[in-house]
């Protein structure tokens, strides 16, 4: 099959946001542990059949190319709010950024998944595929 026939066979995909802490003030090699730790749940989902936006792996080593942080975060904003759910991953209490994105999300009605919930687990992984919004009791909580 040809690159340009595989256009022609499109099947869209639901879009979702990895959310998680980045930063670390113990330095850079926990930032990379941060990082790589994201990554791992970008590949699992897409593995499930997710389209996955990654912050962590979209702005690895730009730190200081941007004014300031208020950047980043309305950037993040304008990502999340093209998504159809935001993954939330191990740690992301600790991070302002991922709080921000969860604030933001729930404010516009974008579901979250907490991935240290196995039953969010088993929900993304059964409805990667089927027709509709990612919708779940209470998945932000």
């Amino acid at each position: 099959m040809s690159d340009a026939r595989a256009f022609h066979d499109f099947k869209p995909m639901k879009l979702l946001y990895v959310a998680g802490k980045y930063r670390d003030p113990r330095g850079e090699y926990y930032v990379l542990q941060n990082i790589l730790a994201a990554r791992e749940v970008e590949l699992e989902l897409a593995r499930m059949g997710y389209a996955v936006i990654c912050p962590h792996c979209n702005s690895f080593l730009c730190n200081g190319a941007l004014p300031d942080d208020l950047t980043w975060l309305d950037i993040d904003r304008e990502i999340v709010s093209r998504c159809d759910g935001v993954v939330l991953i191990a740690g992301w209490q600790q991070s302002k950024g991922a709080l921000c994105e969860r604030e933001f999300a729930e404010m516009n009605d974008i579901p979250c998944f907490d991935w240290t919930s196995k039953s969010h687990r088993e929900f993304l992984n059964q409805h990667s595929r089927t027709p509709g919004e990612l919708k779940m009791e209470a998945a932000c909580e």
